[in-house]
């Protein structure tokens, strides 16, 4: 077993209630450096960068548009 997770996908996804805490605070336009401050205070474990906040939020943005298409 790896003693160092940093980089592994497994130790740095999101859980269900930081990506709920992301989608709200992305709602009050908030930045994603900011959003990942406040999930790293929240678990101090957390091993969370900055792409997977990005990737999280393109999702919530991509199911609120729908079946609109980007131009």
């Amino acid at each position: 077993m790896v003693a160092y997770f940093a980089g592994h996908l497994l130790a740095g996804r999101l859980m269900e209630d930081d990506k709920k805490i992301v989608h709200d605070l992305s709602n009050s336009s908030v930045k994603p450096k900011n959003i990942l401050t406040n999930l790293k205070k929240k678990r101090q474990e957390s091993m969370t960068n900055i792409k997977q906040v990005y990737n999280v939020r393109h999702k919530f943005k991509k199911t609120k548009r729908g079946d609109l298409t980007e131009m």
